[in-house]
């Protein structure tokens, strides 16, 4: 058992090194030393995102999308070259000096064809851990096993808390998985509709309901951002005309005007025939 794991070990760390992104904690070595197997990563100076969250509890709606978008596009380019993180959670993204997230700890990473195949332990956080991933082992994973632990990171940007806070096992979380799972809003009904829909998208028990890729997350994320509706919310027309009018000020504020011209000139026409009558 000692040389599967070993095995495993020395495996994930490859798989790890093969990830290159400027979003993503690099791995530069494997070795032994006195019996004691490592990896060595490159070194972030600064905080995690969850010592980050904690002290900024009233960051902007929009700053949290624009990060969470870049971790998507970084786990979405571990995707492309075949690995799995399965350990995404906001203690495993760190923000470097220049304030910019940077996805590290892929030391439960599994290749996609592996994990595909049902060759993964059952390993992780279970307050962070898609339902699938605390099954019993032999559970055929994929991106969008990945794609709950992004929907899992962004409920707690906006919240403050996981989507099954208190979990301390597998077991636990099983259990906890039979109840319903509220939206973001529930907890906080300032935060933005589209983003609400966002997280519930990803944490959609069914992985089929899921974003079936990081790519597609981040794609709807920067639509939130741009001010544009997302693809998993159908937004009112007043809505639609409010985001209209953010996004182009200078065309609303014209049609405003002439909104607001054919208004008068009706107005004064009707007093006019009155008048005349």
């Amino acid at each position: 058992v000692a040389d599967d794991l070993l095995e495993r070990f020395e495996n994930e760390a490859r798989a790890a090194g093969r990830v290159q992104h400027p979003n993503i904690v690099p791995v530069y070595e494997i070795g032994r030393h006195q019996n004691l197997h490592y990896f060595s990563m490159g070194l972030v100076r600064g905080p995690s995102l969850s010592r980050w969250l904690k002290q900024h509890r009233d960051a902007e709606p929009k700053v949290l999308a624009q990060w969470m978008r870049t971790i998507a596009e970084a786990v979405e380019y571990a995707h492309q070259v075949g690995i799995l993180h399965l350990d995404l959670k906001p203690s495993n993204v760190l923000i470097d000096e220049r304030g910019a997230p940077q996805v590290a700890d892929f030391g439960l990473a599994h290749r996609i064809v592996d994990a595909a195949e049902g060759q993964v332990m059952v390993a992780g956080t279970p307050a962070y851990m898609a339902p699938e991933q605390a099954a019993a082992s032999g559970q055929r994973l994929d991106p969008r096993t990945d794609v709950w632990g992004l929907g899992a990171i962004l409920h707690e940007m906006l919240t403050g808390a996981a989507p099954f806070p208190g979990c301390a096992d597998e077991g636990s979380l099983r259990r906890r998985l039979a109840d319903t799972l509220p939206g973001p809003r529930s907890t906080n009904p300032a935060i933005p509709a589209d983003l609400d829909a966002i997280c519930r998208h990803c944490l959609a028990l069914d992985p089929a309901e899921r974003y079936a890729s990081a790519r597609e997350l981040a794609d709807d994320l920067q639509r939130f951002i741009d001010g544009r509706p997302v693809s998993v919310r159908v937004a009112s027309s007043l809505e639609r005309l409010r985001a209209w009018a953010l996004r182009e000020p200078r065309a609303a504020a014209l049609a405003a005007g002439l909104a607001l011209a054919l208004a008068v000139g009706f107005s004064a026409t009707l007093v006019l025939w009155q008048q005349a009558e």
